[in-house]
């Protein structure tokens, strides 16, 4: 088993990161999930707490058959927490119900990630309860993300 750590950059380039993983031919499976403010573990890597809630993902993908290989998609990765930024998550959301790619969203927030080992939020996020992230489900996940609907924030 082989587990990586994405290193952010900017929210529209991390945008482009996990789209490209969402349509490449070796990714198995992506899982979504929120951390929020009321969780544990809080550093530096995951930026202000204007920026909460945020969403983080984890990549299953094949590159050789027998060896699964994670990446962890953490930190201040992307948020909704602003309009612009809502439109990034948007994209990705959009772009997962779609995707030929099974995707999944954990049920409940996990706990801020990034300061531990890759092989530490592995295990934290490969335990957390999922449901597949469809478009009838995706306003569930979506509560976990922010206080408003994205019908909400979609209106003028």
């Amino acid at each position: 088993m082989d587990v990586v750590r994405y290193q952010n950059r900017s929210t529209s380039e991390n945008l482009d990161a996990i789209l490209n993983r969402l349509w490449s031919p070796g990714t198995i499976l992506i899982r979504l999930f929120a951390t929020i403010r009321d969780t544990e573990g809080m550093g530096v890597k995951d930026g202000s707490e204007v920026n909460l809630p945020l969403l983080h993902a984890l990549v299953e993908s094949t590159p050789n058959e027998n060896t699964p290989k994670y990446e962890i998609f953490d930190g201040l990765f992307l948020t909704a927490a602003r309009i612009p930024r809502y439109l990034e998550v948007r994209t990705l959301l959009d772009e997962a119900v779609k995707s030929r790619v099974p995707v999944y969203f954990g049920l409940r927030p996990i706990p801020f990630t990034s300061s531990m080992q890759p092989e530490e939020a592995l295990m934290i996020m490969l335990e957390q309860p999922t449901r597949m992230l469809e478009e009838q489900t995706r306003p569930e996940f979506f509560t976990l993300l922010s206080c408003m609907s994205e019908e909400q924030l979609d209106s003028p």
